[in-house]
């Protein structure tokens, strides 16, 4: 008898969207609470997300003109805007 392994989707926690947004995990904990953000999965070692559900939320996001974590509106990731302040040369 051969035994047939479901496919298990690729997910991901708080510290995984952190990453994969740039942002620290403080950050990511806020945004996964938002209205609107996918409904997690609830596992004994906490709430997990389908990546393909956050693509889809990111993807609606950008679409409707919002940045998503660690982009700003002129697409800018965390940290590789224009300097800010200071004297320019």
């Amino acid at each position: 008898m051969r035994f047939v392994t479901p496919p298990v989707p690729d997910v991901s926690g708080v510290p995984e969207l952190a990453d994969r947004w740039g942002v620290s995990r403080q950050m990511a904990a806020r945004v996964v609470e938002r209205p609107g953000f996918p409904a997690p999965r609830k596992l004994a070692m906490g709430r997990v997300w389908s990546d393909e559900d956050v693509a889809t939320w990111e993807a609606a996001e950008r679409a409707a003109g919002r940045p998503i974590p660690g982009e700003s509106p002129r697409g800018y990731r965390a940290g590789d805007g224009p300097p800010r302040g200071g004297r320019r040369s």
